[in-house]
């Protein structure tokens, strides 16, 4: 008897840590790719957010283009999300160059800071650069 009762504690001990993790699926902005530029939500309601799950989608943005000789040591994430957007689950997203909403919870994302480089003649350079918290360059993103 004290077995079941200690199987039946641990059920539902599981059942309540994920039903806190997971919330519901937003469909809408589930499996998605959008525009690598000037993507914006802020004219929307958070509650087109907050409190959901959002599986596989891409919200990659690209951060300002420079020469590569020109760095430019400035945040390149872009905050794309509704003011006051809370509590967001995403599941296999790139979130890559985006500022996350508040309590935002990440299963197998990617979320780097990545500024992308063209060279002298405008083309686009193999030499995007993943960045630090200070916005300092550290490794080509194809190294990881």
């Amino acid at each position: 008897m004290k077995i079941l009762i200690y199987v039946l504690i641990i059920i539902s001990s599981i059942a309540i840590s994920l039903s806190t993790v997971y919330a519901e699926i937003n469909e809408k902005y589930s499996f998605q790719a959008y525009p690598y530029h000037g993507l914006s939500f802020k004219h929307l309601d958070a509650s087109e957010f907050s409190n959901s799950e959002i599986k596989g989608s891409m919200f990659y943005q690209e951060a300002p283009q420079k020469a590569a000789v020109a760095v430019i040591e400035t945040d390149p994430r872009a905050d794309i999300f509704p003011d006051g957007t809370d509590n967001v689950t995403f599941i296999n997203c790139n979130l890559d160059n985006i500022i996350l909403p508040k309590n935002s919870t990440l299963i197998n994302c990617s979320n780097r800071r990545i500024r992308s480089f063209k060279d002298v003649a405008g083309e686009k350079s193999e030499d995007d650069r993943v960045l630090d918290e200070d916005n300092k360059p550290i490794r080509k993103v194809n190294d990881e």
